[in-house]
């Protein structure tokens, strides 16, 4: 533990010199603690980074005096002297991903990015805007919120340049990517757009009715925006979800949207569904829409919908690989908490904690044992799970993702073209699948310490 002392003279914590050292005390909640000897012109970026080393946890953030410190101040700045007692939290932290890169982001900090560099694997452009995130969104690139302004990188013709917009990007809530746009809801109940029009980023048809809106959907190339009064506007491709003209006067007291990468489905407040869009991927639901009544959530993939009624009852519709007609899980499927799927295959975790596949035989045999499942994510061939004791269990193509296993993870993420993002308990990344999709983070492990 750090000397106790008096706090009373703050004169002999400035007349010391930079090359003076001292030896602080830094300690976890947990009481665990290291000591760390520095010269006092050290910043306390150097603190941290031995701090981390020497508990092996990553992601600290250190506090001093009640206040959170400064990585750019000196320990001389902050006020610390041999043997003063610094604290340290772990900071919560996220992973985003487009189709072929991730972003690994500090809540209120900073982001490291790898992957296809065209896909916002390389954020150096940006690197010093990136400081304070909060949110971050994607799919062909990254928008993340910061201020409640938007930092931008990435493919610049998808959505990557919010140059001609920027100046509209303030008090920004809520971010929503197709594959070549973003929309950004602002505090005042307005939208803005920007990126390439044919996904989505021109919303000029339709900006008029774009007030009071309180929810942003998207497909992969159109956005649907619910207002206040559960109205519904759409813009984007018309084939794939922008245009809702044909079933718009349904589209009234609509409480919650659910999508495809091609079609909307949407919940009414009498537990009545409108769909619209590609029908192929669920945008038409005629032919079971008498069975689509008094329901209370709906579950999407990229091709198929399914929803669970009122009387238990699972209705499928769209292209469920193994499942588009669902007649052999049906039963099980009114457990379903949560649906993925790749090319080939789709996967459910159920109420119960255990794991319901459809698709190719050879794949579902491979996880029947599989149970307490947390959290799921697929590539285009390969799922992965977290179980509650935090191993993570792969099945599909091992060209997709497929093979790993790991212990201890907390946080699981997917880049769709073929890679995976774990992090553990401690703070340790591992990817694995197609390294230039982001599979290799190898250039990237030496940034994470510095967040």
């Amino acid at each position: 533990m750090g000397r106790s002392r008096s706090r009373s003279d703050p004169s002999d914590r400035s007349d010391r010199s930079d090359s003076d050292r001292c030896s602080v005390e830094v300690h976890l909640p947990s009481g665990r603690g290291c000591s760390v000897d520095l010269p006092c012109g050290a910043r306390v970026a150097e603190l941290k980074a031995c701090a981390q080393r020497l508990l092996s946890r990553r992601f600290l953030r250190l506090i001093f005096g009640g206040q959170q410190l400064e990585p750019e101040l000196t320990l001389c700045q902050a006020k610390i002297r041999d043997g003063d007692v610094v604290h340290a939290v772990v900071q919560p932290v996220a992973v985003a991903a487009t189709e072929s890169a991730f972003a690994l982001y500090v809540h209120g900090g900073g982001v490291v990015t790898w992957g296809h560099l065209d896909s916002g694997g390389d954020s150096s452009q940006v690197r010093d805007q990136l400081s304070a995130v909060q949110q971050i969104q994607a799919d062909c690139a990254f928008a993340a919120i910061q201020d409640r302004k938007v930092v931008t990188w990435g493919n610049a013709n998808f959505g990557a340049d919010s140059s001609q917009v920027r100046e509209q990007l303030t008090e920004v809530l809520q971010l929503r990517a197709s594959v070549g746009a973003f929309a950004a809801l602002k505090e005042d109940g307005t939208v803005v757009t920007w990126g390439n029009p044919a996904y989505g980023g021109d919303s000029s048809r339709v900006q008029d009715q774009l007030r009071h809106v309180k929810q942003l959907h998207s497909t992969d190339p159109a956005f649907a925006a619910i207002k206040v009064d559960g109205t519904v506007v759409t813009w984007g491709n018309p084939a794939y979800g922008g245009d809702s003209s044909q079933v718009q006067e349904q589209l009234t007291r609509v409480q919650e949207i659910r999508a495809t990468d091609r079609a909307f489905a949407a919940i009414k407040d009498d537990g009545k569904v409108v769909t619209w869009g590609d029908a192929r991927k669920g945008g038409d639901s005629s032919h079971v829409q008498d069975q689509l009544t008094q329901v209370q959530r709906i579950q999407a993939t990229r091709h198929a919908f399914a929803a669970v009624c009122g009387n238990g009852k699972v209705v499928t519709w769209g292209h469920l690989p193994g499942g588009g007609n669902s007649s052999a899980v049906r039963t099980q499927l009114t457990q379903a908490q949560h649906i993925q799927a790749t090319d080939f295959a789709f996967a459910a975790i159920l109420q119960d904690g255990k794991v319901l596949t459809g698709g190719l035989p050879a794949y579902a045999s491979q996880i029947q044992e599989l149970t307490d499942v947390q959290h799921l994510k697929a590539t285009e061939g390969a799922f992965a799970t977290i179980q509650s004791d935090g191993t993570v269990v792969t099945w599909g193509y091992p060209d997709f993702g497929a093979g790993q296993s790991l212990t201890s993870v907390r946080l699981l993420q997917a880049a769709r073209l073929g890679a995976f993002c774990a992090i553990r308990q401690h703070g340790e990344v591992v990817t694995w699948g197609k390294p230039l999709y982001g599979g290799d983070s190898c250039r990237a492990q030496a940034m994470f310490d510095l967040l």
